[in-house]
Parts: C-alpha cells; structure tokens; sequence
C-alpha cells in the first residue's frame, strides 16, 4: 500500500536551512532539525511519533538496513531526512518474502514509505545514500502511526 504522494510536497515545504541548534555535530542537527519541521506536517495528518528511529551516516551508494517488526490495526510512516550536503536519500520497505511494498525513490532529502500492515509482520528497511554532495552524509529514519479510526 502506497502513501499519498501529495503529502511528501507539503512536507518538502517545511524543510528549510537548518538552524544551528541543540546537541551534536552540525550534520546531526540539520537532520534534527528537518526531523522537527517535517513532524509537524505528519502530527497534522493524525500520525503520532513513536521512538524507533534509525540515524548515521552513509557515503554515496551506501546502504543501511535493519528488520522491524510492526502491529496490525493502522498506518505507519517512515520519514527520511538528510543534511545539507545530502541532494537525495531513498528508502524501501519490503516484505519477509522478499517483495518491495512501498519505496520512495527520486524524493530528494524528504522520502516517505507508507504501510498498513493487516497483522503483526517483519519487514525490512532499506536505506540508501543516493545523492550525497560531500561526503558522508548524516541521514535519519523515524516512524510515525496512525491507528485505526474507530466510531
């Protein structure tokens, strides 16, 4: 199942000049920053945070996964974001069985995956350093739910 692909500009919109804020690295608060605006949009919509996150850094053409496990009974984003020096960040969702349900390629810096799965299920996320201008290039992952609506 696919996220409507209209919401990815409304959060592109949000995703200025980092301001040079909080903990860490200048890179690493870029990322946060973009986390922040990007939220919004997302807490707009009727998603809520959770705590799984998955941050670092990657080379151009790099890769990172990592399997994660989710409930049935409602909508999961996963958002990516990048700093700076990074033009493109692509992310892909796919099923135990090896089928890609949702990816987000040619995005840029904000990439968006969507899934709703009908039952507790593993899936496994790829992230990839597509467009990094400088590198590496410091890039997060966070999940956000939506459950079902319920009268």
């Amino acid at each position: 199942m696919r996220f409507h692909r209209s919401a990815i500009g409304i959060i592109v919109l949000f995703l200025g000049p980092a301001a040079a804020m909080g903990q860490g690295n200048r890179w690493e608060r870029q990322v946060e920053t973009r986390f922040t605006q990007a939220g919004v949009t997302l807490l707009r919509n009727g998603y809520a945070p959770m705590t799984t996150t998955w941050r670092g850094a990657l080379n151009n053409s790099e890769t990172a996964s990592d399997t994660i496990t989710l409930a049935g009974g409602g909508s999961y984003v996963l958002l990516g974001v990048c700093d700076d020096d990074c033009g493109e960040i692509e992310l892909q969702l796919f099923a135990a069985n090896g089928y890609e349900i949702d990816a987000s390629k040619g995005a840029g810096a904000a990439p968006i995956v969507h899934v709703t799965p009908p039952e507790r299920t593993s899936y496994r996320l790829t992230i990839r350093m597509t467009g990094c201008g400088m590198n590496p290039c410091w890039y997060g992952v966070s999940m956000y739910r939506r459950g079902e609506h319920r009268p």
